[in-house]
């Protein structure tokens, strides 16, 4: 039995709204998304499974810019501190434009390195001192 989405899919369309015929006096549909300018990097830590030909499981840490959309990853043995400062090092160098902002969920796959100090006696994040000599603007 076919489904619709399949059945779309067949007649080249991606979306049920684009059949509808379109309106001439009706204002454009408001964007659902900030502009950003480039330089706003959201970076995500994911672990990957153990491969059968492999000894230990691994890590995809990938850095997106929210403007570009231009990407960077790696694929890391761990995700400690260090190489979390090494990926940010990695990331400015590669970058095509002058990173602003790095912005992380800091959720429980996220290294240390990307969560901001707990306290002024704690040494700063890994992300605050890879990135500083790069930014004008704020780390986030």
């Amino acid at each position: 039995m076919p489904t619709l989405p399949g059945c779309l899919r067949r007649h080249g369309v991606a979306r049920l709204a684009d059949l509808l015929p379109e309106a001439e006096d009706q204002p454009p549909l408001p964007k659902t998304f900030k502009d950003y300018e480039p330089g706003f990097v959201h970076v995500d830590v994911k672990y990957l499974p153990r491969m059968p030909d492999e000894a230990e499981h691994r890590y995809l840490i990938a850095a997106i810019d929210r403007a570009s959309r231009w990407v960077y990853f790696e694929i890391q043995p761990d995700k400690s501190a260090a190489t979390a400062a090494g990926f940010l090092e990695r990331l400015r160098a590669k970058a095509p434009f002058r990173i602003r902002t790095v912005l992380t969920d800091n959720g429980k796959s996220s290294p240390t390195a990307f969560a901001p100090p707990a306290s002024a006696n704690r040494r700063a994040s890994i992300a605050s001192i890879a990135c500083v000599p790069n930014t004008a603007s704020s780390i986030a």
